[in-house]
């Protein structure tokens, strides 16, 4: 593996240049195709749950493939498992394009193609992750990461555990681990619920969906600019805490927009705003954990310990997608996000109360 301290700021900066391309594109493509099914799915079967199809899938296939992914990025040379798993997906959307037609059972195709993309995207994102160093030098990692936020997967069994004990042995990993894995929950009421509440409750149409569902990428974009000039932060956990509980705010605030008399163009215009609030608070927490685990984990175990991180955040996706799947089918949208919001707004806030009166005893959070 290239030593970061050999690659040039020059090398860097067209290495990023090359990584901001790629993840527009990729973005653009990925989402595109995955908002236009999930509508299709959608208006075909009326199901809640036909936005959320990749929040059940992407954690269990993430599940299944944290033994040998991690392993496999860690021992094999990047450059072909990236463009191996890429060629895989484009195959694999051919083969949805023409099938789609002739089949009477759109969700099993849909499943079987998120399930290969699945596979595919884990050893994608584990690989630029794992590559990071051999891509730009330490004063780069940082603007890398704004704009790639990969992903990560695991290794064997044993290489996984590896993962948990480096996890467990960090104040600040553990803790979001925790964190997330109830917030992630929650928070499946927004992929969920609001597609389903905008086109099937309030019948707002497609292109409606579009611009809020566009405002999340506004968001995070914005966001990401900003950090990129912003300097790290110090105390990591404690600024993630404090982003999590004005999610809750958040979504609170998205009860009340669905159970106010706003209605038309006014109920339009404030989702957006809306989103674009949400997207830009959530890229202000998901950046500060890619660049501190890209910062403070040793570079030979980014792969494992990134594998069993990613994994355990996302443990609750499912089952929070079937909940919540069956709570907007039978509930009016407003109650449901109100009582969300409370409740997120709840537990995070008893987190970072926690949290705080922890740094009182032992000093620092976030920097050990």
């Amino acid at each position: 593996m290239a030593d970061s301290v050999q690659i040039s700021n020059r090398q860097s900066t067209i290495q990023i240049v090359k990584a901001a391309s790629s993840d527009i594109i990729s973005t653009l493509g990925g989402d595109t195709f995955s908002f236009a099914m999930g509508l299709m799915l959608l208006h075909r079967t009326h199901s809640a749950i036909s936005f959320g199809l990749g929040s059940i899938i992407y954690p269990l296939i993430g599940l299944l493939l944290v033994m040998p992914v991690g392993n496999l990025v860690d021992r094999r040379r990047h450059k072909p498992l990236i463009l191996l798993s890429k060629a895989t997906v484009i195959v694999a959307l051919v083969l949805y394009a023409v099938l789609t037609a002739n089949i009477n059972d759109p969700m099993l195709l849909a499943i079987l193609l998120l399930i290969v993309i699945a596979c595919c995207d884990k050893v994608t994102n584990t690989t630029f992750t794992a590559a990071v160093h051999e891509l730009v030098n330490d004063k780069h990692v940082k603007t890398l990461a704004t704009i790639e936020q990969a992903a990560t997967a695991g290794g064997e069994w044993e290489q996984f555990k590896i993962g948990l004990v480096y996890i467990k042995n960090r104040l600040t990993l553990r803790s979001v681990v925790v964190l997330g894995v109830g917030l992630n929950f929650l928070l499946s009421s927004i992929d969920v619920g609001l597609p389903y509440a905008i086109v099937q409750e309030r019948h707002l149409g497609n292109a409606n969906l579009s611009l809020v569902m566009s405002g999340f990428a506004g968001g995070v974009l914005v966001g990401n600019l900003i950090l990129s000039v912003l300097p790290s932060f110090k105390k990591v956990l404690l600024a993630v805490l404090r982003l999590c509980v004005l999610t809750g705010v958040g979504i609170t605030l998205l009860g009340i927009i669905f159970l106010s008399a706003f209605t038309g163009r006014n109920l339009v215009v404030g989702l957006i705003v809306w989103s674009v609030a949400v997207g830009l608070i959530l890229a202000f927490i998901n950046t500060p954990m890619s660049v501190y685990m890209q910062m403070t984990v040793p570079t030979k175990l980014l792969g494992r310990v990134g594998s069993t991180f990613s994994t355990l955040m996302t443990l609750a996706l499912p089952a929070g997608t079937i909940v919540y799947g069956a709570f907007f089918q039978n509930f009016p949208a407003g109650p449901v996000y109100l009582i969300t919001g409370l409740l997120v707004i709840c537990y995070t806030g008893y987190q970072l109360i926690r949290t705080l009166r922890r740094e009182k005893v032992n000093g620092q959070i976030g920097q050990e």
